[in-house]
């Protein structure tokens, strides 16, 4: 798994001796890393705008979807892993402009609904997306379970 940075975090150890599940455990250690990739990435970047896209209007809230972290003036933030797979060849990097990615104006994109937008990237692809714009949360301590404990000691 990677944090937002796109460095390395963590490791889902999901070996076994069990042949016959590995192609179904393989599919389960991927939804697995995204689904906390993306938390990761949201974690980091609450109270910030989140643009999550998808080239089918149904799916910008799964984790198929790219996730872009926008500031206020539409420079990049961050990206997950999918948003740099769907946008590959567009310079998707923290620093550069929202624009540099999409033909569409950040600001009329900010001031419009944010439930179902349609965004058109430099290429000429085009996405459905939501924006989403999480709250601050303080950060708290998660139990880790007894055999967990067990084990980082």
């Amino acid at each position: 798994m990677f944090i937002p940075e796109e460095r390395l975090c963590g490791v889902l150890d999901a070996s076994s001796n069990c042949r016959s599940r590995q192609r179904q455990t393989s599919a389960l250690v991927v939804i697995a890393a995204s689904q906390i990739e993306n938390g990761l990435l949201r974690a980091k970047h609450a109270g910030r705008t989140l643009v999550a896209f998808h080239s089918r209007a149904e799916f910008p809230h799964t984790l198929n979807a790219g996730l872009l972290v926008i500031d206020a003036d539409g420079v990049v933030l961050a990206a997950n892993a999918q948003d740099r797979f769907v946008l590959q060849g567009l310079p998707v990097m923290r620093g550069r402009h929202f624009g540099e990615l999409f033909s569409n104006d950040i600001a009329r994109l900010l001031a419009g609904d944010p439930e179902l937008l349609c965004i058109e990237d430099r290429v000429g692809s085009v996405f459905a997306a939501r924006l989403e714009i999480s709250k601050r949360s303080r950060p708290h301590a998660v139990a880790l379970p007894p055999y967990a404990r067990a084990q980082a000691t």
